[in-house]
């Protein structure tokens, strides 16, 4: 057990304005009580348990009875849990063409809280069958063709997903003249079948899909991991961590003056999360072409290959540009090896310190690059054209760090390490932020206070503003 009260006293509080937010991780489980305090959420106290990862309630139990020992009002608190652990939520998403529907599918599962495990577009094939089954993941998402628009592919598909031998549940979410075949001919799967999340090109409708899966992981997918018992302790259903923190970042874009154009990165020890609001397009007097569905007013991605501990090696493989020189990269190489076999392991001197920061800019740079849309000059008969693809950060005014290394690092320090690129490898310009302000979650508060915001949005936001600016670069 590790409480931790950076405040010292509780906070003057009663238990009809307070909140105790918990969030299950992979590796930690943190739980926080708040009181809303004029306007503004206070942190009470913190606590801090390893997940218990055989039985994911025990942890919670463990840390709503130390909160509640220290705080006699923290009994009569709502209790609000989110959790990413035992690899959160994890879909498939299958399309046709990859910058339109697969594009969207991609999307749409991430703005759900999903961990995309693969994609597929056109015609499955029994190899990806296969595949598919090795993966064993929670949901399909299928989706192809607009409405009234091709039809075989959709066919093809269906018939293919029926030879899988395991049961995910399927969302099918493409060509609406199709649903009725894919209801029918998918009998043999729980099976949901929503609005199309791209019924003509330039209108894209990921909403049906997205309340569609998250509505799947409350009904069902809990129970595989154990939530379903928290559910009589909690106010509101357990819902996937970057689901959560996806609807915060939302609402702090549109209800905190001066965060309406911000990215969130959060760095793990497996994957490099993301966030980005309020991307509008720097036109500069350019003509400019959107290619593929416009990206949403909060996009997600996530870097499976970039994190500071289990795909450390992978990391300093796709990040080999950034490390400039073969000595330099051989003594990384050895770095990730070593923290990749003990994903527990803390640095214990300064030069494995710097190897860390080395390693976390890397992930940062790379993890930022990829999110970040392009764009590139074509001539056309009637002039320059400028293509875009993706999202523009180049008006981003702010970049938060969040994660347990982030949070700990000085914003300042980890600035002068993160190299951006201006180019990519195929010469196209990439939208990167100009000169944002760079912010750091300080104490990794980030999806306690987004758990926090189901109750107390307006506060949460306004509580998280605050502590991050407190921390600027």
């Amino acid at each position: 057990m590790n409480p931790m009260d950076p405040s010292g006293a509780p906070a003057p509080h009663s238990a009809d304005n307070s909140v105790i937010a918990v969030d299950i991780g992979s590796t930690w489980t943190k739980a926080a009580q708040f009181s809303h305090q004029k306007g503004i959420l206070e942190l009470v106290r913190r606590v801090t348990v390893p997940t218990t990862v055989s039985h994911l309630p025990k942890g919670v139990h463990e840390l709503l009875a130390e909160l509640r020992r220290g705080s006699p009002t923290a009994t009569e608190c709502p209790v609000i849990c989110s959790s990413s652990a035992k690899g959160g939520l994890s879909v498939v998403a299958v399309g046709i063409v990859p910058d339109l529907t697969l594009a969207m599918a991609r999307q749409t599962a991430l703005s759900a809280g999903a961990r995309i495990s693969r994609v597929f577009a056109y015609e499955l094939t029994e190899e990806d069958v296969r595949a598919i089954d090795a993966i064993g993941p929670d949901i399909v998402l299928l989706t192809g063709g607009t409405d009234g628009g091709n039809r075989e592919y959709v066919e093809r598909n269906c018939r293919m997903l029926t030879r899988l031998a395991g049961r995910p549940h399927i969302v099918y979410a493409g060509n609406r003249t199709m649903a009725e075949f894919a209801a029918n001919h998918l009998g043999g799967f729980s099976v949901v079948v929503t609005d199309n999340i791209l019924p003509d090109l330039d209108t894209p409708n990921p909403e049906p899909a997205r309340a569609a899966i998250r509505a799947i992981f409350i009904r069902s997918i809990t129970h595989g991991k154990g939530l379903d018992e928290l559910r009589s302790l909690t106010a509101e259903p357990v819902e996937p961590t970057p689901l959560v923190v996806y609807e915060f970042v939302r609402t702090l874009s549109t209800s905190v003056p001066g965060w309406s154009r911000f990215c969130l990165v959060d760095l793990g020890g497996a994957t490099t999360d993301v966030y980005s609001a309020g991307t509008g397009t720097v036109a500069d007097g350019q003509r400019i072409v959107q290619k593929g569905p416009p990206p949403p007013p909060v996009l997600r991605t996530v870097e499976g290959d970039l994190g500071m501990r289990v795909s450390a090696p992978a990391a300093v493989e796709a990040q080999r540009a950034f490390w400039g020189d073969e000595a330099t990269i051989a003594d990384m190489t050895s770095h990730a090896a070593t923290v990749s076999r003990n994903p527990g392991h803390i640095a214990k001197s300064e030069a494995e310190r710097t190897r860390d920061r080395n390693l976390a800019a890397a992930c940062v740079s790379g993890a930022l690059a990829r999110h970040a849309g392009r764009i590139r000059e074509v001539f056309t008969p009637q002039g320059a054209v400028w293509v875009l693809t993706g999202s523009d950060l180049r008006g981003v005014e702010t970049v938060v760090g969040s994660g347990g290394f982030l949070a700990s690092e000085d914003p300042a320090t980890m600035e002068a390490l993160i190299h951006l690129p201006e180019r990519d490898e195929q010469n196209r310009a990439v939208l990167l932020p100009q000169n944002p302000r760079w912010y750091r979650d300080r104490e990794n508060l980030l999806p306690l206070f987004a758990n926090a915001a189901r109750l107390f949005p307006h506060a949460a936001c306004a509580a998280t503003a605050n502590h991050w600016k407190g921390d600027a670069a």
